[in-house]
């Protein structure tokens, strides 16, 4: 996951010793240690996996949740899980429409921002002890990395840092890239991220090379 510096950087060295830099272990200090826990899974298919999910949901205290590749399509069942707010976009038979959600706990409000995608959604979330909005987003980019779809999320996230400057943006998802990748990535961003250290990861599945290719 990756997190928005609090101001723009317009010189690219700065912004390459920035990403080298040692990663922020939790996100205590950037949100006043309020208790927030943000988690990202790539599900790889939801839908038998509803009370697994609310079971970890509960488990893990987890506040916000971003959903990868839940397999869902326009013509499913509606999303819902007890004590959430469930926001949703979901896929189609083009490989690279997997479907997004974002649970948010019902202590907290939230509303969709900025202009949605098969690859992206943007929640901005107040409330629930938070001394002021974030935003978060759930993202998949496909395996291939499509070019437009990279391009695409840049501009939502450029517009999305100009409509709300003051706001803290996490970008969670399933990236498929390495760190080394998805710093070139961002490099080229005129507004710089930052990685943040993953807690810790609940592995569930690999791929027949040994890949990890879903996960918390």
């Amino acid at each position: 996951r990756v997190h928005r510096q609090g101001r723009q950087r317009n010189n690219r060295q700065r912004y390459h010793q920035q990403v080298e830099e040692e990663m922020i272990p939790n996100g205590d200090d950037l949100m006043g240690n309020n208790g927030l826990i943000i988690g990202t899974y790539n599900i790889n298919g939801i839908r038998n996996k509803t009370k697994d999910l609310e079971s970890m949901l509960f488990y893990e205290k987890i506040d916000i949740l971003a959903i990868q590749e839940t397999l869902k399509q326009d013509t499913d069942w509606r999303l819902t899980i007890p004590g959430y707010y469930c926001f949703e976009i979901n896929g189609s038979k083009e490989a690279s429409e997997r479907g997004l959600a974002i649970l948010i706990k019902n202590t907290y409000s939230g509303y969709v921002i900025g202009e949605s995608s098969p690859w992206s959604v943007f929640i901005r979330v107040s409330g629930g002890g938070l001394v002021h909005p974030i935003i978060i987003a759930s993202i998949y980019i496909p395996h291939h990395q499509i070019q437009d779809v990279k391009d695409l999320i840049r501009e939502q996230v450029r517009h999305i840092t100009n409509e709300f400057p003051q706001d803290l943006i996490f970008l969670l998802g399933d990236w498929n890239m390495n760190i080394e990748e998805l710093n070139n990535y961002l490099f080229d961003w005129v507004v710089a991220f930052q990685r943040i250290r993953n807690i810790g990861i609940q592995r569930t599945r690999r791929n027949i090379r040994g890949r990890l290719i879903d996960g918390l």
